[in-house]
């Protein structure tokens, strides 16, 4: 992601499932090593503590999305996002990435060959 232009200054990054496998490869080798603050979104509410610990700025619930309500373009807040989970979480990641904003998407590894 850095090297299409991510840079500390250009805004926070938010990491999906970032509890899990794919997450904690996302954290440990793009963000831990920078200046690039990150932000967790985790259905594990009770793992806040632990995200924070790993660097995590701020600790979002999925639950505190309204996922129903995705609009094709919302508040620009991301300036580059890692997806470990599709779907949903992934339409509202791209909704609200900013203008020139990286997105990297880490396929879950339960879903190879579907």
């Amino acid at each position: 992601m850095e090297a299409n232009g991510l840079a500390p200054a250009k805004g926070p990054v938010v990491v999906s499932g970032a509890t899990g496998g794919s997450g904690a490869r996302s954290r440990s080798t793009s963000f831990r090593a920078s200046a690039i603050g990150w932000w967790a979104l985790t259905g594990k509410e009770n793992e806040a503590d632990y995200l924070e610990g790993l660097g995590a700025k701020e600790v979002m619930s999925r639950k505190s999305l309204d996922l129903s309500k995705i609009k094709p373009l919302d508040k620009a807040t991301w300036a580059g996002a890692v997806d470990n989970l599709g779907g949903e979480v992934l339409a509202w990641m791209a909704s609200t990435m900013m203008p020139g904003g990286n997105h990297r998407f880490d396929r879950p590894c339960g879903e190879h060959g579907t």
